[in-house]
């Protein structure tokens, strides 16, 4: 399969269908959501945050085509959050740039309003 070959997204979503639960995050979220948004702020760079990032496709091009931004995606599903860091780690984007949580939304912005110093320039 190539990079940006369908078939994997494909299956991951009918896996993702057939597990039959609902896509909660853990408990523990908010300490990794405000782990991960500590470190984008020691880059200095201006944020981005992809509530709700799904497979991470638009993620991953806004932390490939910004390299003057960094970008926080989250999402409750761990199928897909799985799915988006391992394409950032084949694209081999330094976790500085961007970082892929499982969290809930509100988890991700109290992380963002709590820790990180810099200017937050988009929210989706």
């Amino acid at each position: 399969f190539t990079l940006h070959s369908q078939r994997p997204l494909l299956w991951l979503f009918r896996h993702a269908l057939r597990q039959g639960r609902r896509c909660f995050p853990p408990a523990d979220a908010s300490h990794q959501a405000s782990e991960a948004v500590s470190t984008l702020s020691r880059s200095g760079l201006p944020l981005i945050v992809d509530l709700g990032c799904g497979f991470g496709v638009s993620s991953l091009g806004l932390a490939c085509s910004e390299e003057s931004r960094s970008v926080l995606a989250v999402d409750a599903s761990a199928h897909c959050v799985t799915y988006a860091r391992a394409l950032a780690q084949r694209w081999h984007l330094p976790p500085e740039r961007l970082r892929v949580e499982h969290c809930s939304a509100e988890q991700a912005l109290e992380a963002v309003e709590r820790e990180y110093s810099g200017p937050v320039e988009w929210i989706g």
